[in-house]
């Protein structure tokens, strides 16, 4: 296949896990000849490693943010597909290659793979799967899926044209640029063949971040959406917990509308 690829690794305090990173990255099946790491602001030893595994590096002198880092990794990639995707998960080595074989029609924007957390995980890794990834849910290509940086490759031309990542943005970037993305009748496809393994360990602050930044792409905290997410948690996601027998999970579930309205009510007072 003769696309080249462009790939950077977006980075804070990532050390201990930039050197099992690369070293995937580079067993690729498509060789990524432009590869990257934009730090942004790290407080640990990530830009020496960096530099000791022979990666180049941008440096921000302070943190900036997802949005931030993100948009200055599209405009330094200097090819048309991009593979993007967070440091705490982990690729087939052919994960390039076969998304490259779905952007053939030219209004694919990206192509996602599907994420999972590793065999036999935590109760919070199995609620995570359970409402998050959702992995077991999906068995078939999603044609008109969610933008999301986890793991994609993406087309730079298309990103750049509506507007390239909302520097401003800490948290939704994912999803603002999704929704522009959309708007402009540009083609997101999630497949669940290229699987993705998050090698994160779920802690109860981090999983339900995670849910807030990825179901939660409001402007401002609303009384209303806060009521239809406790009828939800409670009608729908405690249901699955008690299906899937995990009794414990309850209490994540409904303790998660009151954490997410409070990070809204927080955000939008930034």
């Amino acid at each position: 296949m003769s696309m080249k690829v462009s790939c950077y690794i977006p980075c804070y305090n990532g050390a201990a896990h930039l050197p099992a990173l690369v070293e995937c990255l580079r067993q690729q099946t498509v060789a990524i000849d432009d590869l990257f790491v934009v730090d942004d602001g790290s407080t640990d030893n990530s830009v020496a490693v960096c530099k000791s595994i022979g990666v180049t590096v941008i440096e921000n002198s302070q943190n900036m943010g997802r949005g931030f880092v993100r948009a200055l990794a599209m405009t330094t990639a200097k090819h048309e597909f991009v593979f993007a995707f967070d440091l705490t998960n982990h690729y087939s080595n052919d994960f390039v290659e076969r998304a490259l074989q779905s952007m053939q029609p030219s209004d694919v924007a990206a192509v996602c793979g599907m994420i999972c957390s590793p065999d036999s995980p935590s109760l919070l890794g199995r609620w995570q799967d359970r409402h998050i990834f959702q992995y077991h849910l999906r068995e078939k290509i999603d044609y008109n899926a969610k933008f999301a940086t986890y793991a994609c490759v993406c087309r730079k031309s298309l990103v750049m044209e509506v507007g390239n990542y909302d520097q401003t943005l800490r948290a939704f970037e994912d999803a603002d640029l999704g929704r522009r993305l959309k708007k402009a009748n540009y083609r997101v496809i999630q497949d669940p063949e290229l699987q993705v393994i998050s090698i994160a360990t779920p802690t109860p602050a981090r999983v339900l971040e995670r849910y807030w930044r990825w179901f939660h792409f409001l402007d401002r905290p609303s009384l209303k959406f806060l009521l239809e997410q406790i009828y939800y948690s409670a009608k729908v996601m405690a249901v699955k917990d008690c299906k899937a027998g995990d009794y414990g999970a309850i209490f994540i579930t409904l303790v998660l509308p009151y954490y997410c309205f409070i990070k809204t009510c927080l955000k939008s007072i930034k």
